[in-house]
This record gives structure tokens, sequence and C-alpha cells, in this order.
């Protein structure tokens, strides 16, 4: 349920999230989850998400199943099927204009 926080733009819901008024921003407090496995999307090939901010990457599909951990100085990757780690290989380059 939403309801007014006394303002013309404002919401505040009862589920743990709040519309952040005179702004594009929508607060969650809380996890968020979709109603079922593999079936919805979070962006489209031609409505994209500008940058994506997170801890560690889980990967999970039909195939495959991995995790992208950020060490100190280096990429890793577990293959969460087979226990396996591996190391990126990161080689410094000049930043292209």
């Amino acid at each position: 349920m939403l309801t007014s926080d006394g303002t013309a733009t404002g919401a505040i819901a009862e589920s743990l999230f709040t519309f952040v008024s005179g702004s594009n921003l929508l607060v969650l407090t809380g996890s968020m989850e979709p109603g079922d496995d593999i079936t919805y999307n979070l962006g489209a090939p031609t409505k994209r998400w500008a940058n994506v901010y997170t801890g560690d990457l889980h990967l999970r599909n039909d195939r495959g199943s991995w995790t992208i951990v950020e060490e100190p100085e280096e990429l890793t990757i577990r293959n969460n099927n087979t226990g396996n780690w591996y190391k990126f290989a990161l080689v410094p380059i000049t930043k292209p204009e």
C-alpha cells in the first residue's frame, strides 16, 4: 500500500520502499526478488541501465553457475558447480580514447 508523505509527489510504502520527493529516486530498504525464477528481465536490449553497482556478482542459468569476486589486486571467478577458482588475466593497457 502506498500513502502520501504530505507532498505533491512523495509517497511512502508499507513494503519498505520510498519514492524520494522531488527526484527520480526509489529507495528500497530490504531485499528485492522477481516473482519467478529466470522469467523477468532487468532492462532490455533497447532500454539498458546506465551502470550496475554490486558486490560479488552471482551468475546462474541452466548451463552453469559462477561467482565473480573482487580481490584487492585481481578479479577471481568461482565455478559454483565444481568449486574450482580461476583468476582473470588482467593486462594493463593505455585507456582508449
